[in-house]
């Protein structure tokens, strides 16, 4: 009986050693190539390195004449610089200094050993405070797009060095989120998402809570600007409107566009530029 009772015990161990190993390995994005560049875009561009546990590269772009403010784009899970790229030029004709940061584990950044929403957070924040040590004067701008854009709620919503927000298709609960990507791969992302969940939490390291993204933009005190896409698998659209309800923002929905492709369209280009260069109250959210 005490063989048995050993045995089962052991295998027990071994089950939850793979069950780790598995959520470990899910949070290590693939590491996808560069597909645009500013040069791609007609943009003259500098790289900067963030120092830090982790070293971030930032492409960063000078308008022709002196910059009115600083805005830091950010990308999604799984991507890197090249999406939201796409959003400089306009915000460069505008007037506008860009910098596109590549996060841990993504682009041309190094990579740590897993990446979280934490990780996120972190990265963005870090940036963003490197911004605003070159550039005291200037109003910071984070603009993310899905991932990219939970973390910018989640430094905003931290009080860091953000003076306005822009999420496009950003998730509302990332947990949620990750289940629609595993069933969008024929996987099934109930049974995952539950299996990993409490894994996954120990490696974010603080409370659930603190890195919900539907939780937090209600802690958000700057002006900020949801920007959803209708046909948006990954993020659906009620996601958008309830990070804009929590958030206390407008809500742009872009008929006709996805998750990736909402950045391509020039409307989206034009309503962010239009909004970053923006006069606001000093203090516009009660």
């Amino acid at each position: 009986m005490n063989l048995v009772l050993v045995g089962v015990a052991g295998a027990s161990v071994v089950a939850g050693i793979v069950l780790d190993r598995l959520a470990l390995r899910m949070l290590r994005p693939p590491r996808r190539q560069i597909s645009l560049s500013p040069g791609d875009l007609g943009l003259p561009a500098e790289e900067i390195v963030v120092d830090g546990d982790v070293a971030l590269r930032v492409w960063l772009i000078e308008p022709s004449t002196p910059a009115a403010s600083t805005v830091l784009l950010v990308h999604g899970w799984g991507a890197n610089a090249s999406g939201p790229i796409q959003l400089a030029p306009a915000l460069v004709a505008a007037g506008h200094r860009v910098a596109a940061v590549d996060v841990r584990g993504h682009g041309r950044s190094d990579a740590g050993p897993f990446v979280t929403l934490r990780h996120f957070r972190d990265d963005v924040a870090r940036t963003a405070a490197e911004l605003r040590r070159r550039w005291p004067d200037a109003q910071l701008t984070v603009i993310g797009h899905s991932m990219g854009g939970a973390a910018g709620i989640l430094v905003a919503a931290d009080g860091g060095p953000v003076d306005r927000l822009v999420t496009v298709a950003a998730p509302f609960d990332v947990y949620d989120a990750t289940r629609r990507y595993l069933h969008r791969k024929n996987l099934p992302g109930n049974a995952l998402v539950g299996a990993f969940r409490v894994l996954w939490k120990r490696r974010v390291g603080v409370p659930y809570d603190a890195v919900h993204p539907g939780i937090r933009a209600a802690d958000v005190r700057v002006p900020t600007l949801v920007i959803q896409p209708d046909r948006d698998h990954q993020v659906p659209l009620e996601d958008g409107r309830r990070l804009a309800e929590a958030a206390r923002a407008p809500v742009e929905v872009i008929e006709n566009s996805g998750h990736s492709d909402v950045l391509a369209r020039p409307e989206v280009h034009d309503r962010i530029a239009r909004f970053v260069s923006a006069q606001f109250p000093v203090d516009p959210v009660a």
